[in-house]
């Protein structure tokens, strides 16, 4: 059977698939698809039905439909969860790493995580300026926080400062400076939290978070070095 014609009947102008490709021409069809080739140019092209060159592709391995249950990476599973806590909706998930929104709903449910109904704006911070109260932060930091930075879409840095703690009242003495904050970020977490309620400090705006870090870095020991390549990163921006 050659490419050059229909595997199947014509009916009302739509080509019917009646059986697979070869192997041959399923190896055919990959490469145009790598190469770049949009399935429905292909099809137009050998004049097939779509549902018979996307099978083929399936089978070829460099296919993967929208339906089909995604296999997550680590490095998917650990940026699904920041993402979460940085308070993406399951759709903001999805678009941003280009997944499909049930797959990541079912890991967040397995991980206990609800779905976050809204983004909360971050506020500018108010910092303290004396040193024992920074110093208080930064031991904050150390013991309970992150600090961490990544490229996003179009090469963006984002730069992250979070806090996670059972302590409401913590975490609203933190709110009074700034940022934003979320509620059961983590309630899966039973390992490290138990059943407690988890709220996490937020503060994610560059222009926040370069103060934030100068001002807790001389105080800073386990994250100091976090701290160091983060304030580094934006200094490179020009931030």
């Amino acid at each position: 059977m050659s490419l050059n014609s229909p595997i199947g009947f014509v009916t009302l102008g739509v080509v019917l698939p009646t059986k697979n490709l070869s192997l041959e021409e399923e190896r055919r069809v990959a490469k145009a698809f790598v190469s770049g080739e949009k399935i429905t140019h292909i099809a137009k092209r050998l004049e097939l039905s779509i549902d018979v060159i996307r099978h083929g592709l399936i089978r070829q391995g460099v296919y993967q439909p929208r339906w089909a249950p995604h296999k997550f990476t680590e490095d998917e599973r650990r940026q699904m969860l920041d993402l979460h806590s940085e308070g993406f909706s399951d759709t903001g998930i999805a678009r941003h790493m280009d997944l499909n929104r049930k797959s990541i709903r079912k890991y967040l449910n397995k991980m206990g995580m609800k779905p976050n109904l809204e983004r909360l704006r971050s506020r500018t911070l108010n910092l303290p300026t004396e040193p024992a109260i920074l110093g208080y932060i930064a031991g904050i930091v150390d013991g309970e926080g992150n600090i961490f930075s990544r490229l996003r879409p179009k090469r963006s840095l984002q730069v992250v400062v979070a806090v996670t703690n059972t302590d409401k009242s913590l975490i609203d003495w933190l709110m009074g400076i700034g940022g934003r904050v979320q509620h059961n970020v983590s309630k899966g977490s039973v390992n490290h939290f138990g059943k407690k309620e988890v709220y996490r400090w937020i503060v994610s705006r560059r222009r926040d978070v370069k103060p934030l870090v100068e001002a807790i870095l001389p105080y800073l020991i386990v994250k100091r070095a976090d701290a160091i390549k983060v304030f580094k990163g934006l200094d490179n921006l020009g931030v």
